[in-house]
C-alpha cells in the first residue's frame, strides 16, 4: 500500500498495532485486558520491517517523507500502546500542532476504526481511546464536551456548515451566555466542516482608499443592534487608545504610522505607556474574524497653543514605531480641507465610551449618529446648560448633537467624529474629535469636538517634516 498521504503513512508505520489488534481480536474476543502478547508484536513486526526492506522487482513511486509532527505522533503513539497494558492511554502535557488536514483524516479514521473494530473488544476500544487522546491534544481539535464528540467551538466564518447572509456574512447575536458553548463569535461545528484560517493579504506600499465605511461589516453581520453597535471593520480607521493595557481613549487612522486624537487624551502620559489598537471591535475577545493588531508611539505632536484651561487646539498626533499594513478592517480616513464647513450634515462618532442610557462601558465598539450644528446656535445651548454667559466655545471647537440619549460620552474622548464625503458613497471625511462636553446624552445639550478642518494645514505641515505623503488622507 503506497504511503504518500501523511495519514495513510502514520498506518503503515502502524501495522504492529493493527494487525495483532485484528488477528487478537478475532482469535481470542473473550480475552482479558492483560493478555496482549508483546512477543508476538515483536515477531510481527520484525517480519514488517523485513518485508518493507526486501526489494521489489516493480519499481515504486518515491516515497514521500514524513512531516516532523508525523514522525513525532508516531513515536508518542508507538510508546503509548507499549505502555498501555492497563487500556489507560498515557496523557502527554504536549500540544501537538498538526495540520488542520491531518486532523480531519484523523477523525475519518477513527470512525473506520470503530466499525472495523467493533468486535475486538478490549483491543479495540484501547485503540479506539488512543485516536481520541491525540485528536485531543491538537490545537485544531479540542474535544468540546459541551459541543459534543468530534465537534469544537470555532470562529463562524471557519464553518462550512454556518449559514450567511445575502453578503455570504455569517450572522452574529448576542445573547446571554447561559449553557451555550461558545461565544457569540464562534459555532458548535464537526471538524469534518471546519476550514482552517488563512492571514489576509496586505500591501504595506499600496495605500488603501481613505474613508471607506464598510457598511455591512466584514465578514460577518450583527442580526440586531440593541446598544448602537457598529459592524466589525465597518469604521476601519478607528483606533483605541491604550494606557499600558487599558483603553482610555480613541483615535483615527490618517496615514500607515499616523493616529490622530484629543491632546487631552495623551499629554500626561509617556511614551512607553502609551499603545495604538487598530482593527479592534470587541475590547473582550480575541478570536474576532480578523485581528487587531498594536502599535508603539514613538513620537507624540501636542498643537503648540492647545490650553486644557481654554479647551482649545485640542489635537495631537501619535507617531507610530511601525506602519499598519494595508488591510480591510484597517484603513485610513479622509481629511477636510481647511476650514470646510460640516454645519447641518449628519455624521457618525463612534467609540468604546460610557453608554448613554444604561451608564456602563461597552466591550463592541458603538456608532452614535449626529448632526453638527452651527457655531452660535452651540455656543448659545452651552451657555444655556452651564447656566451662565461666560461660558464660550473657543474657535478652533464645532458642536454635535443635542437630541437625548444620542452623545459621545466618558471615555469616547480622542474618538473621531466621521461625515459624509458629498458624491462619494459610504466615504467619509473627520469632521471632528471628541473633547469634551457637559454630561451626557442632555436634550439641548450638545458635545465638543475639535475642529479638524481648522487644523488641516498644522497637520500636514508636521507630516510634510516627517516625509509623510499627503495621498493616504486626501480624498
Amino acid at each position: 500500500m503506497p504511503c504518500s498521504d501523511i495519514v495513510v503513512k502514520m498506518l503503515c508505520s502502524w501495522k504492529i498495532v493493527l494487525i495483532p489488534l485484528l488477528l487478537t481480536g478475532f482469535v481470542v474476543a473473550d480475552s482479558t485486558v492483560d493478555d496482549y502478547d508483546y512477543e508476538k508484536m515483536d515477531s510481527l513486526f520484525r517480519m514488517l520491517e523485513e518485508e518493507e526492506t526486501t526489494p521489489e522487482t516493480v519499481e515504486q513511486p518515491e516515497t514521500k517523507t514524513t512531516t516532523r509532527n508525523s514522525n513525532k505522533l508516531d513515536e508518542y503513539l508507538t510508546e503509548d500502546f507499549r505502555k498501555s497494558e492497563e487500556h489507560v492511554p498515557h496523557q502527554h502535557n504536549t500540544d501537538l500542532n498538526l495540520p488542520h488536514d491531518v486532523a480531519i483524516q484523523l477523525v475519518s479514521l477513527r470512525t473506520h476504526v470503530t466499525t472495523a473494530l467493533s468486535v475486538i473488544q478490549q483491543q479495540g476500544e484501547a485503540f479506539v481511546n488512543l485516536i481520541d487522546v491525540y485528536l485531543n491534544q491538537t490545537k485544531i481539535v479540542r474535544e468540546n464536551k459541551m459541543c459534543g464528540k468530534e465537534r469544537v467551538c470555532v470562529k463562524k466564518n471557519l464553518c462550512k456548515s454556518e449559514p450567511v447572509d445575502g453578503n455570504g456574512h455569517v450572522m452574529y447575536r448576542f445573547r446571554n451566555f447561559g449553557n451555550e458553548p461558545c461565544n457569540y463569535l464562534q459555532t458548535c461545528c464537526h471538524i469534518i466542516d471546519t476550514i482552517e484560517e488563512i492571514p489576509e493579504a496586505s500591501d504595506k506600499n499600496q495605500p488603501s482608499i481613505c474613508g471607506k465605511r464598510n457598511v455591512n461589516g466584514l465578514k460577518g453581520t450583527l442580526d440586531a443592534k440593541p446598544n448602537m453597535e457598529a459592524q466589525f471593520g465597518e469604521f476601519p480607521w478607528m483606533v483605541a487608545i491604550m494606557w499600558n493595557t487599558k483603553p482610555i481613549g480613541g483615535g483615527s487612522i490618517i496615514a500607515p504610522n499616523v493616529v490622530i486624537t484629543a491632546a487631552n487624551k495623551v499629554q500626561n502620559h509617556t511614551l512607553k505607556e502609551i499603545k495604538v489598537r487598530a482593527g479592534e471591535w470587541d475590547l473582550e475577545k480575541q478570536d474576532e474574524p480578523m485581528p487587531h493588531l498594536d502599535r508603539n508611539v514613538i513620537q507624540l505632536i501636542l498643537h503648540e497653543r492647545f490650553s486644557h484651561k481654554e479647551r482649545s487646539n485640542d489635537i495631537a498626533l501619535l507617531i507610530l514605531d511601525k506602519p499598519f499594513s494595508t488591510q480591510p478592517n484597517i484603513a485610513p480616513i479622509c481629511l477636510p480641507t481647511h476650514n470646510e464647513n460640516f454645519d447641518f450634515q449628519d455624521c457618525v462618532v463612534t467609540g468604546w465610551g460610557k453608554e448613554v442610557r444604561n451608564d456602563d462601558f461597552p466591550n463592541v465598539l458603538k456608532e452614535i449618529p449626529l448632526r453638527v450644528l452651527p457655531y452660535s446656535q452651540c455656543n448659545d445651548l452651552l451657555q444655556k446648560a452651564a447656566g451662565h454667559r461666560e461660558l464660550r466655545l473657543h474657535s478652533s471647537s464645532i458642536c454635535a448633537g443635542g437630541e437625548k440619549g444620542l452623545d459621545a460620552c466618558f471615555g469616547d474622548g480622542g474618538a473621531p467624529l466621521a461625515c459624509l464625503i458629498k458624491g462619494s458613497p459610504n466615504r467619509y471625511k473627520l469632521a471632528g474629535i471628541v473633547a469634551w462636553g457637559i454630561g451626557c446624552g442632555r436634550k439641548n445639550v450638545p458635545g465638543v469636538y475639535t475642529n479638524v478642518a481648522a487644523f488641516t494645514p498644522w497637520i500636514s505641515d508636521q507630516l510634510r517634516s516627517l516625509n509623510i505623503e499627503s495621498k493616504y488622507y486626501t480624498a
